[in-house]
């Protein structure tokens, strides 16, 4: 059952200040779900996600590092 979309691209690090492209497959490693689970949103307006469920995880690159899952159900 799918239950997270993952939606890769650019984040700023706060380590190193760089600019880094966060792909899928790092996004889901980084967040500890298995791609298995996920839906990849592959364009920056969100149109890959008409027609999927609302209750759906959206996960995101994050400036700050925090990549717990828990945080994003709030």
């Amino acid at each position: 059952m799918k239950k997270y979309v993952l939606h890769p691209g650019y984040v700023w690090s706060r380590t190193d200040a760089d600019r880094h492209f966060i792909t899928a497959a790092v996004l889901a490693r980084l967040y500890k779900v298995p791609m298995r689970e996920c839906v990849v949103c592959r364009h920056t307006d969100n149109v890959s996600t008409r027609g999927l469920p609302k209750n759906m995880i959206h996960l995101y690159p994050r400036y700050d590092g925090d990549y717990r899952v828990e945080r994003q159900e709030r």
